[in-house]
């Protein structure tokens, strides 16, 4: 954020605008992905939670995320370009552990199949969702509220229907659907509230 406000800033702009104009960019990110779950090596690489590969992981995503909006239009360009490349290397890899390794591959595994993923879902965002609409619109004003709120549901869903002794995809189900509910209809609440509003991100107006 302090090299956004100084001169150097428009070269390392053009930077990342060389790097991000690269098909091949996506080994970029995945190498520090690769390298974190290497160092750390996770029982698991889901755990995420209040742990350091967890830190490290959102970290790292947090730091790509801006390069990637710092680069201008250059790296959704790019995305949307690619995105049924990047979709079936992501296929693949998950077909690869779905068949061979029965959804268990190994740790080092998962973090090239995510960024796959991840640069598939936002080439195909920018291709489809890159436009103003009423959803959006709502949805867009939502999303930080939503964010802020939806893990003490998601710990509240999984409290009380964890326990239970319902199939693990019901479960799955069921604490999905009530953790979108309880977020959604906690921000038509919020957004009705003026004094609220600021705590989670919107406009007093």
């Amino acid at each position: 954020f302090i090299l956004s406000k100084k001169k150097c800033w428009s070269k390392f702009t053009t930077v990342l605008g060389r790097l991000y104009s690269s098909p091949l960019s996506v080994f970029f990110v995945i190498m520090f992905f690769f390298a974190e779950a290497l160092l750390i090596r996770p029982d698991t690489f889901e755990s995420y939670a209040v742990s350091l590969h967890g830190y490290l992981v959102g970290f790292l995503s947090f730091i790509f995320g801006f390069t990637f909006v710092a680069s201008g239009n250059t790296f959704w360009e790019t995305a949307k370009r690619w995105k049924w490349v990047y979709f079936s290397a992501a296929l693949l890899l998950f077909l690869i552990r779905l068949i061979i390794y029965e959804l268990q591959s190994p740790v080092l595994l998962k973090p090239v199949e995510m960024v796959f993923w991840i640069f598939t879902a936002l080439g195909f965002a920018y291709k489809y969702l890159n436009h103003t609409s009423p959803a959006l619109s709502y949805l867009r004003k939502a999303a930080y509220p939503v964010y802020i709120l939806h893990m003490i549901f998601l710990y509240l869903a999984s409290y009380f229907i964890m326990p239970s002794g319902l199939t693990g995809s019901i479960k799955f189900t069921l604490i999905c659907v009530l953790t979108f509910a309880a977020c959604f209809a906690s921000y038509e609440v919020i957004r009705r509230i003026k004094p609220l509003r600021p705590l989670f991100g919107l406009s007093i107006n």
